[in-house]
């Protein structure tokens, strides 16, 4: 049982049927549905919907698992299959294309000063040229922010 928020006065101003169903609708508001309460544990406890929507879920992630397994396996076999070309290569012609060894810039390679050099060793030199620049703009930029927390802290 509980109060209600109504003077005494206001509820003996209403007629019978008013007070009726006023009390109708407060006692509704705390006590739920037979309807409610029926269908209650089939939503606290409906297995069938989460094992369906879990294998939904299951079966989604096995599709993406097999998608991400299989570009493991051709990048691996593609890897092997450079790695095989450039033994043979080397084997065939004494170094292997883009091997300027272990130069950065092909033109200190003495495979290729003497001759036109090999695409592969124009983008080893290119590569290497820009993962330096990348290096050096990160340290200038790791710098600028040590130098700006700095400031901030001798403020």
């Amino acid at each position: 049982m509980h109060m209600v928020r109504m003077h005494y006065s206001e509820f003996m101003r209403m007629s019978c049927d008013e007070r009726d169903e006023f009390l109708s609708r407060e006692i509704l508001k705390t006590n739920p549905s037979l309807i409610t309460r029926l269908t209650e544990p089939h939503k606290r406890y409906n297995s069938r919907e989460i094992i369906a929507e879990m294998n939904n879920v299951i079966m989604n992630l096995d599709t993406e698992n097999k998608i991400l397994s299989d570009t493991v396996k051709w990048m691996h076999d593609t890897i092997w299959e450079l790695m095989h070309e450039k033994r043979e290569y080397g084997q065939s012609n004494g170094t292997a294309p883009g091997d300027c060894g272990g130069y950065r810039d092909f033109r200190d390679c003495g495979n290729c000063r003497d001759r036109e050099p090999s695409e592969e060793c124009m983008e080893v030199t290119a590569h290497t040229g820009q993962t330096e620049a990348a290096y050096s703009e990160a340290a200038a930029a790791d710098m600028s922010q040590t130098e700006e927390a700095e400031k901030g802290y001798k403020r």
